[in-house]
């Protein structure tokens, strides 16, 4: 049998009716929601080449921006990124960026049950000033 090769897959989560390809999304997706900002999960496959399509994770409607989640971005994804941007706004969040708005290492914000999990107001209020402040950035 042949090994898998790549960046380790997300686990998918359902939330709110919605099958997420990751918990990291579903983190993101919950921080949306309780700072009141629309969003719709993979909105559309965008095609950059014949061979090379796209699928952002959110589009948040109201600022015309897609926002990708990913714990770690492997060079595939900064190829897809950068080809992307070049048409459309998008901000990458991460590991890191995560991690700043819960104030917890990214292996212990895994570690949270995500079903009862609702983020806090401080961390609501980081996740808003964060995310303004990436798609602010030229």
């Amino acid at each position: 049998m042949k090994k898998r090769r790549g960046p380790k897959q997300g686990k998918q989560t359902e939330y709110r009716g919605i099958k997420y390809r990751s918990k990291w999304e579903v983190y993101v997706a919950k921080l949306l929601l309780y700072s009141d900002i629309r969003q719709v999960y993979e909105p559309k496959r965008f095609f950059l080449t014949k061979t090379l399509s796209y699928l952002p994770d959110f589009y948040l409607p109201d600022y015309d921006v897609y926002l990708e989640v990913k714990g770690v971005l492997n060079n595939k994804d900064r190829i897809l990124l950068e080809k992307f941007s070049e048409a459309e706004k998008i901000v990458y969040f991460g590991k890191k960026q995560l991690s700043w708005v819960y104030g917890k290492p990214a292996s212990q914000i895994s570690k949270l049950d995500i079903s009862k999990y609702n983020p806090s107001k401080k961390e609501v209020m980081r996740f808003k000033e964060l995310l303004f402040h990436l798609m602010n950035q030229e």
